[in-house]
Protein backbone atom coordinates (compact mmCIF):
# COMPACT_ATOMS: atom_id res chain seq x y z
CA UNK A 1 0.00 0.00 0.00
CA UNK A 2 1.04 3.71 -0.80
CA UNK A 3 -0.21 6.65 0.49
CA UNK A 4 -0.14 10.42 -0.32
CA UNK A 5 -1.49 13.50 1.30
CA UNK A 6 -2.16 17.06 0.53
CA UNK A 7 -3.23 19.70 2.54
CA UNK A 8 -6.42 18.16 3.16
CA UNK A 9 -6.74 15.06 2.25
CA UNK A 10 -4.97 11.66 2.43
CA UNK A 11 -4.85 8.97 -0.53
CA UNK A 12 -4.87 5.76 -0.31
CA UNK A 13 -3.36 3.37 -3.01
CA UNK A 14 -4.18 -0.66 -2.67
CA UNK A 15 -3.47 -3.66 -4.78
CA UNK A 16 -5.68 -4.53 -7.50
CA UNK A 17 -6.99 -7.84 -6.66
CA UNK A 18 -8.86 -8.81 -10.16
CA UNK A 19 -10.54 -11.80 -8.90
CA UNK A 20 -12.79 -10.33 -6.20
CA UNK A 21 -13.93 -12.07 -3.12
CA UNK A 22 -14.08 -15.31 -2.87
CA UNK A 23 -17.52 -15.34 -2.06
CA UNK A 24 -18.32 -13.89 -5.06
CA UNK A 25 -16.86 -16.93 -6.63
CA UNK A 26 -18.58 -19.34 -4.92
CA UNK A 27 -22.13 -17.82 -5.31
CA UNK A 28 -21.57 -17.72 -9.16
CA UNK A 29 -19.58 -21.13 -9.42
CA UNK A 30 -21.52 -22.73 -6.16
CA UNK A 31 -18.15 -24.23 -5.41
CA UNK A 32 -14.91 -24.94 -5.92
CA UNK A 33 -12.79 -28.20 -7.46
CA UNK A 34 -10.88 -29.97 -4.44
CA UNK A 35 -7.62 -29.63 -5.90
CA UNK A 36 -8.21 -25.32 -5.75
CA UNK A 37 -9.58 -25.77 -2.37
CA UNK A 38 -7.13 -27.33 -0.48
CA UNK A 39 -4.54 -25.01 -2.16
CA UNK A 40 -6.32 -22.23 -1.06
CA UNK A 41 -6.88 -23.15 2.52
CA UNK A 42 -3.72 -24.18 2.57
CA UNK A 43 -2.96 -20.31 2.04
CA UNK A 44 -5.32 -19.42 4.46
CA UNK A 45 -4.21 -21.62 6.88
CA UNK A 46 -0.90 -20.64 7.10
CA UNK A 47 -1.78 -16.85 7.18
CA UNK A 48 -3.76 -17.46 10.50
CA UNK A 49 -0.86 -19.35 11.81
CA UNK A 50 1.40 -16.63 10.71
CA UNK A 51 -1.33 -14.51 12.75
CA UNK A 52 -1.34 -16.58 15.88
CA UNK A 53 2.73 -17.01 16.30
CA UNK A 54 2.36 -12.99 16.77
CA UNK A 55 -0.61 -13.18 19.05
CA UNK A 56 -3.12 -12.15 16.96
CA UNK A 57 -6.79 -13.61 16.48
CA UNK A 58 -8.60 -12.59 13.07
CA UNK A 59 -12.06 -13.29 14.86
CA UNK A 60 -13.80 -12.82 11.42
CA UNK A 61 -12.61 -15.15 9.15
CA UNK A 62 -15.37 -15.91 5.93
CA UNK A 63 -15.25 -15.94 2.27
CA UNK A 64 -16.00 -12.05 1.57
CA UNK A 65 -12.12 -11.34 3.27
CA UNK A 66 -10.59 -13.74 0.97
CA UNK A 67 -10.01 -11.98 -1.95
CA UNK A 68 -8.18 -13.93 -4.85
CA UNK A 69 -5.74 -12.12 -6.85
CA UNK A 70 -7.11 -13.02 -10.34
CA UNK A 71 -10.36 -14.59 -11.53
CA UNK A 72 -10.69 -18.52 -11.05
CA UNK A 73 -6.70 -18.38 -9.31
CA UNK A 74 -6.62 -19.89 -5.84
CA UNK A 75 -3.36 -20.17 -5.38
CA UNK A 76 -2.56 -16.34 -4.68
CA UNK A 77 -5.38 -14.93 -2.10
CA UNK A 78 -5.05 -12.15 0.08
CA UNK A 79 -6.57 -12.15 3.85
CA UNK A 80 -8.39 -8.73 4.76
CA UNK A 81 -10.39 -6.82 7.24
CA UNK A 82 -8.81 -7.09 10.42
CA UNK A 83 -11.67 -4.83 11.73
CA UNK A 84 -12.17 -7.68 14.05
CA UNK A 85 -8.60 -8.17 14.91
CA UNK A 86 -7.38 -8.42 18.19
CA UNK A 87 -3.98 -9.22 20.27
CA UNK A 88 -3.66 -12.48 22.39
CA UNK A 89 -1.30 -14.24 23.92
CA UNK A 90 -1.64 -18.11 25.70
CA UNK A 91 -1.85 -17.27 29.19
CA UNK A 92 -4.30 -14.19 28.87
CA UNK A 93 -7.60 -14.16 30.64
CA UNK A 94 -10.32 -15.55 27.76
CA UNK A 95 -12.05 -13.26 25.40
CA UNK A 96 -15.56 -12.94 26.17
CA UNK A 97 -16.38 -9.88 23.05
CA UNK A 98 -18.44 -11.94 21.07
CA UNK A 99 -17.05 -10.91 17.52
CA UNK A 100 -17.38 -11.83 14.14
CA UNK A 101 -20.17 -13.04 11.25
CA UNK A 102 -23.06 -15.74 12.94
CA UNK A 103 -21.61 -18.74 10.60
CA UNK A 104 -18.64 -18.76 11.42
CA UNK A 105 -18.84 -18.50 14.98
CA UNK A 106 -17.14 -21.36 17.18
CA UNK A 107 -19.22 -22.82 19.78
CA UNK A 108 -17.01 -20.99 22.84
CA UNK A 109 -17.28 -17.82 21.22
CA UNK A 110 -21.07 -17.94 21.72
CA UNK A 111 -20.16 -19.16 25.12
CA UNK A 112 -18.31 -15.55 25.77
CA UNK A 113 -14.77 -17.85 26.60
CA UNK A 114 -12.39 -18.24 23.87
CA UNK A 115 -9.18 -18.00 22.30
CA UNK A 116 -6.76 -18.60 19.17
CA UNK A 117 -8.42 -21.42 17.99
CA UNK A 118 -12.24 -19.47 16.82
CA UNK A 119 -10.51 -18.61 13.80
CA UNK A 120 -9.44 -22.67 13.12
CA UNK A 121 -13.41 -22.96 13.57
CA UNK A 122 -14.01 -20.28 11.09
CA UNK A 123 -11.81 -21.84 8.44
CA UNK A 124 -13.48 -25.37 9.07
CA UNK A 125 -16.27 -23.78 8.06
CA UNK A 126 -14.74 -22.34 5.34
CA UNK A 127 -13.43 -25.45 3.91
CA UNK A 128 -17.27 -26.98 3.88
CA UNK A 129 -18.63 -23.39 2.15
CA UNK A 130 -16.30 -23.71 -0.70
CA UNK A 131 -16.72 -27.23 -1.49
CA UNK A 132 -20.11 -27.50 -1.25
CA UNK A 133 -21.62 -23.86 -1.60
CA UNK A 134 -23.66 -23.51 1.79
CA UNK A 135 -22.42 -23.56 5.16
CA UNK A 136 -22.53 -26.28 7.24
CA UNK A 137 -25.04 -25.12 10.53
CA UNK A 138 -27.72 -22.86 8.71
CA UNK A 139 -30.63 -21.07 10.14
CA UNK A 140 -32.80 -18.58 8.77
CA UNK A 141 -32.36 -16.11 11.69
CA UNK A 142 -29.14 -15.85 13.67
CA UNK A 143 -30.74 -17.56 16.52
CA UNK A 144 -31.16 -20.64 14.56
CA UNK A 145 -27.61 -20.32 13.82
CA UNK A 146 -26.49 -20.47 16.64
CA UNK A 147 -28.89 -23.35 18.43
CA UNK A 148 -27.12 -25.23 15.51
CA UNK A 149 -23.85 -24.57 16.13
CA UNK A 150 -24.46 -25.42 20.08
CA UNK A 151 -25.65 -27.91 18.81
CA UNK A 152 -22.74 -29.59 17.22
CA UNK A 153 -21.14 -31.94 19.20
CA UNK A 154 -24.16 -34.18 18.93
CA UNK A 155 -24.74 -33.31 15.08
CA UNK A 156 -21.84 -32.37 13.52
CA UNK A 157 -21.11 -31.21 9.89
CA UNK A 158 -23.27 -33.44 7.04
CA UNK A 159 -21.49 -34.67 4.26
CA UNK A 160 -24.48 -36.07 2.80
CA UNK A 161 -25.78 -35.07 -0.55
CA UNK A 162 -29.69 -33.89 -0.59
CA UNK A 163 -31.65 -35.68 -2.93
CA UNK A 164 -32.85 -32.80 -4.77
CA UNK A 165 -29.33 -31.77 -5.56
CA UNK A 166 -26.49 -32.43 -7.60
CA UNK A 167 -23.50 -34.92 -5.67
CA UNK A 168 -21.02 -32.92 -4.12
CA UNK A 169 -19.74 -34.56 -1.11
CA UNK A 170 -20.15 -38.13 -2.98
CA UNK A 171 -16.66 -37.19 -5.13
CA UNK A 172 -14.85 -35.12 -1.92
CA UNK A 173 -11.99 -37.30 -0.75
CA UNK A 174 -12.28 -39.19 3.07
CA UNK A 175 -9.04 -36.50 3.59
CA UNK A 176 -11.33 -33.58 2.83
CA UNK A 177 -13.98 -34.27 5.28
CA UNK A 178 -11.53 -35.33 8.06
CA UNK A 179 -9.97 -32.03 7.82
CA UNK A 180 -13.05 -29.99 8.19
CA UNK A 181 -14.13 -32.46 11.05
CA UNK A 182 -11.47 -31.57 12.81
CA UNK A 183 -11.55 -27.86 12.48
CA UNK A 184 -15.19 -28.22 13.61
CA UNK A 185 -14.26 -29.67 17.02
CA UNK A 186 -16.44 -28.90 19.52
CA UNK A 187 -14.24 -29.00 22.37
CA UNK A 188 -11.33 -26.45 21.22
CA UNK A 189 -9.07 -27.81 23.66
CA UNK A 190 -9.08 -31.36 21.27
CA UNK A 191 -9.37 -28.80 18.16
CA UNK A 192 -6.25 -28.62 16.11
CA UNK A 193 -4.37 -25.48 16.11
CA UNK A 194 -3.68 -23.89 13.18
CA UNK A 195 -0.39 -25.26 13.05
CA UNK A 196 -1.40 -28.27 13.67
CA UNK A 197 -4.41 -28.09 11.28
CA UNK A 198 -1.14 -27.46 8.53
CA UNK A 199 0.37 -30.65 8.84
CA UNK A 200 -3.23 -32.37 8.14
CA UNK A 201 -2.72 -35.11 4.79
CA UNK A 202 -5.00 -32.82 3.44
CA UNK A 203 -2.70 -30.34 3.23
CA UNK A 204 0.32 -31.52 2.86
CA UNK A 205 -0.54 -32.59 -0.44
CA UNK A 206 -1.64 -29.19 -1.66
CA UNK A 207 1.54 -27.83 -0.80
CA UNK A 208 3.34 -31.23 -2.76
CA UNK A 209 1.35 -29.85 -5.57
CA UNK A 210 2.94 -26.67 -5.15
CA UNK A 211 6.35 -28.13 -5.14
CA UNK A 212 5.70 -30.12 -8.29
CA UNK A 213 4.55 -26.95 -10.25
CA UNK A 214 8.27 -25.03 -9.38
CA UNK A 215 10.93 -25.50 -11.41
CA UNK A 216 13.98 -27.08 -10.22
CA UNK A 217 16.38 -23.77 -11.59
CA UNK A 218 14.13 -21.20 -10.69
CA UNK A 219 14.47 -22.73 -7.04
CA UNK A 220 18.50 -23.01 -7.35
CA UNK A 221 18.68 -19.75 -8.68
CA UNK A 222 16.87 -18.19 -5.90
CA UNK A 223 18.93 -20.47 -3.31
CA UNK A 224 21.82 -18.91 -5.19
CA UNK A 225 20.82 -15.15 -5.14
CA UNK A 226 20.38 -15.57 -1.22
CA UNK A 227 23.42 -16.72 -0.48
CA UNK A 228 25.18 -13.89 -2.13
CA UNK A 229 23.11 -11.32 -0.93
CA UNK A 230 24.38 -8.40 1.39
CA UNK A 231 22.70 -5.60 2.40
CA UNK A 232 25.35 -3.75 4.40
CA UNK A 233 24.09 -0.44 5.19
CA UNK A 234 20.61 0.43 7.06
CA UNK A 235 19.21 2.49 4.24
CA UNK A 236 20.14 0.05 1.84
CA UNK A 237 17.94 -2.72 3.95
CA UNK A 238 15.12 0.01 4.01
CA UNK A 239 15.38 0.12 0.52
CA UNK A 240 14.81 -3.22 -0.42
CA UNK A 241 12.07 -3.67 2.27
CA UNK A 242 10.48 -0.92 0.28
CA UNK A 243 11.24 -2.10 -3.56
CA UNK A 244 9.66 -5.51 -1.56
CA UNK A 245 6.41 -3.93 -0.62
CA UNK A 246 6.05 -1.31 -3.21
CA UNK A 247 8.01 -1.68 -6.32
CA UNK A 248 8.48 -5.21 -7.05
CA UNK A 249 5.55 -6.67 -9.48
CA UNK A 250 3.38 -9.37 -9.17
CA UNK A 251 5.29 -10.87 -12.27
CA UNK A 252 8.40 -10.53 -11.16
CA UNK A 253 7.64 -11.92 -7.84
CA UNK A 254 5.81 -14.64 -9.29
CA UNK A 255 8.37 -17.48 -9.43
CA UNK A 256 9.92 -16.37 -6.37
CA UNK A 257 6.90 -16.51 -4.12
CA UNK A 258 6.14 -20.11 -5.51
CA UNK A 259 9.53 -21.23 -4.35
CA UNK A 260 9.17 -19.59 -0.97
CA UNK A 261 5.74 -21.85 -0.45
CA UNK A 262 7.80 -25.01 -1.77
CA UNK A 263 10.14 -24.84 0.86
CA UNK A 264 7.87 -23.39 3.75
CA UNK A 265 6.43 -26.65 4.33
CA UNK A 266 5.05 -26.26 7.31
CA UNK A 267 3.29 -23.01 5.94
CA UNK A 268 4.62 -20.87 9.07
CA UNK A 269 5.42 -18.20 6.51
CA UNK A 270 8.91 -18.25 8.21
CA UNK A 271 12.01 -20.28 6.82
CA UNK A 272 14.25 -21.34 9.87
CA UNK A 273 17.90 -22.38 9.18
CA UNK A 274 17.00 -25.76 9.03
CA UNK A 275 14.33 -25.61 6.03
CA UNK A 276 16.74 -23.23 4.15
CA UNK A 277 19.64 -26.11 4.98
CA UNK A 278 17.30 -28.65 3.35
CA UNK A 279 16.48 -26.35 0.69
CA UNK A 280 20.01 -26.32 -0.31
CA UNK A 281 20.64 -30.01 -0.01
CA UNK A 282 17.19 -30.68 -2.30
CA UNK A 283 18.23 -28.50 -5.06
CA UNK A 284 21.72 -28.17 -5.08
CA UNK A 285 22.91 -31.86 -3.99
CA UNK A 286 24.72 -30.47 -1.33
CA UNK A 287 25.13 -30.02 2.77
CA UNK A 288 25.94 -26.04 3.40
CA UNK A 289 28.10 -25.82 6.48
CA UNK A 290 26.53 -24.18 9.79
CA UNK A 291 29.46 -20.98 9.10
CA UNK A 292 27.62 -20.51 6.09
CA UNK A 293 24.06 -20.81 6.93
CA UNK A 294 25.16 -18.56 9.97
CA UNK A 295 26.50 -16.38 7.36
CA UNK A 296 23.46 -16.25 5.16
CA UNK A 297 21.17 -15.51 7.87
CA UNK A 298 23.33 -12.45 9.34
CA UNK A 299 22.76 -10.35 6.43
CA UNK A 300 19.23 -11.94 5.38
CA UNK A 301 17.52 -11.79 8.79
CA UNK A 302 17.62 -7.83 8.55
CA UNK A 303 15.17 -7.75 11.65
CA UNK A 304 17.55 -10.06 13.64
CA UNK A 305 14.24 -12.53 14.53
CA UNK A 306 16.19 -15.77 13.77
CA UNK A 307 13.57 -16.38 10.94
CA UNK A 308 14.00 -15.66 6.90
CA UNK A 309 10.03 -14.32 6.33
CA UNK A 310 8.67 -13.50 2.79
CA UNK A 311 9.97 -10.08 2.26
CA UNK A 312 12.86 -11.19 3.87
CA UNK A 313 13.09 -14.05 0.90
CA UNK A 314 12.34 -11.76 -1.71
CA UNK A 315 14.56 -9.21 -1.66
CA UNK A 316 17.61 -11.25 -1.08
CA UNK A 317 16.25 -14.27 -3.60
CA UNK A 318 15.02 -12.37 -6.35
CA UNK A 319 17.65 -11.40 -9.44
CA UNK A 320 19.85 -8.63 -8.48
CA UNK A 321 19.43 -7.23 -11.94
CA UNK A 322 15.95 -6.43 -11.13
CA UNK A 323 16.33 -4.69 -8.15
CA UNK A 324 19.08 -2.59 -9.50
CA UNK A 325 17.58 -1.73 -12.70
CA UNK A 326 17.69 1.83 -13.39
CA UNK A 327 13.51 2.77 -12.76
CA UNK A 328 13.44 0.87 -10.07
CA UNK A 329 16.13 2.92 -8.25
CA UNK A 330 14.50 5.70 -9.72
CA UNK A 331 11.14 5.04 -8.07
CA UNK A 332 12.90 4.74 -4.88
CA UNK A 333 14.35 7.51 -4.75
CA UNK A 334 12.55 10.18 -5.45
CA UNK A 335 9.99 8.94 -3.07
CA UNK A 336 12.38 8.80 -0.50
CA UNK A 337 13.21 12.32 -1.57
CA UNK A 338 9.49 13.79 -0.04
CA UNK A 339 10.68 17.27 -1.26
CA UNK A 340 11.89 17.10 -4.39
CA UNK A 341 15.01 18.63 -3.54
CA UNK A 342 17.42 16.31 -5.55
CA UNK A 343 18.76 14.50 -2.64
CA UNK A 344 18.12 12.71 0.60
CA UNK A 345 18.20 14.74 3.87
CA UNK A 346 18.40 13.73 7.51
CA UNK A 347 15.08 14.97 7.98
CA UNK A 348 13.71 12.65 5.24
CA UNK A 349 15.99 9.84 6.52
CA UNK A 350 14.28 10.42 9.80
CA UNK A 351 10.73 10.23 8.27
CA UNK A 352 11.83 6.80 6.73
CA UNK A 353 12.79 5.16 9.49
CA UNK A 354 9.77 6.69 12.08
CA UNK A 355 7.28 4.83 9.80
CA UNK A 356 5.85 2.75 12.34
CA UNK A 357 7.47 3.50 14.92
CA UNK A 358 5.60 4.70 18.71
CA UNK A 359 9.33 6.32 19.36
CA UNK A 360 10.84 9.34 18.55
CA UNK A 361 13.89 8.17 16.28
CA UNK A 362 17.87 8.57 17.75
CA UNK A 363 19.35 11.15 15.94
CA UNK A 364 22.56 9.37 16.34
CA UNK A 365 21.39 6.61 14.36
CA UNK A 366 20.29 9.26 11.43
CA UNK A 367 23.92 10.45 11.96
CA UNK A 368 25.17 6.90 11.27
CA UNK A 369 23.10 6.17 8.39
CA UNK A 370 24.03 9.01 6.77
CA UNK A 371 27.65 8.50 7.84
CA UNK A 372 27.59 4.52 5.60
CA UNK A 373 25.96 6.51 2.36
CA UNK A 374 27.17 10.32 2.28
CA UNK A 375 30.09 9.87 0.18
CA UNK A 376 31.50 14.08 -0.06
CA UNK A 377 30.40 14.50 3.35
CA UNK A 378 27.68 17.23 2.42
CA UNK A 379 25.05 16.02 5.07
CA UNK A 380 22.78 15.00 1.85
CA UNK A 381 22.13 11.60 -0.19
CA UNK A 382 22.85 12.35 -3.60
CA UNK A 383 21.53 10.38 -6.63
CA UNK A 384 25.10 8.92 -7.23
CA UNK A 385 25.63 8.09 -4.21
CA UNK A 386 22.63 6.50 -3.49
CA UNK A 387 22.92 4.49 -7.09
CA UNK A 388 26.51 3.69 -5.79
CA UNK A 389 24.99 2.17 -2.61
CA UNK A 390 22.47 -0.02 -4.16
CA UNK A 391 25.42 -1.15 -6.93
CA UNK A 392 27.78 -2.42 -4.52
CA UNK A 393 27.82 -6.52 -5.24
CA UNK A 394 24.19 -7.63 -3.80
CA UNK A 395 24.58 -11.34 -5.59
CA UNK A 396 25.72 -12.90 -8.64
CA UNK A 397 23.66 -11.19 -11.29
CA UNK A 398 24.42 -7.75 -10.01
CA UNK A 399 25.75 -4.93 -12.71
CA UNK A 400 28.40 -2.86 -11.90
CA UNK A 401 27.51 0.03 -14.10
CA UNK A 402 26.41 3.40 -13.00
CA UNK A 403 23.20 4.12 -13.26
CA UNK A 404 22.68 7.71 -15.44
CA UNK A 405 20.26 10.96 -12.88
CA UNK A 406 16.92 10.42 -12.53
Amino acid sequence: MSFFEDKTRFYLVLELCGGGELFDTIIEEGSVAEKDASILIRQLLASISYCHLNDIIHRDLKPENVLLEEPGKYDNIKLIDFGCAVKWKEGDKPLTTCAGTPYYLAPEVLRGSYGKKCDVWSIGVMAYIVLCGKPPFYGEEDEEIFYQIRNSERRGPSFQDDADSPPLWAGISDNAKEFIQLCLTFDPNKRPSAQQALQHPWIVQAGSQLTKEMSPEVAARALENMQAFNADSKLKQATYAFMSAQIITKAERSEIDTVFRALDKAGTGMLNKDVVREGYKEHFGRLVSEEEIDDMFAKVDTDGSGFIDYSEFVVSAISAKIMTGREKLKAVFQTFDKDNGGTISKSEIRELFSVGQNKKLDPKLVDEIMQEIDENGDGEVSWDEFTNMMLKVTGPTASATPVADP
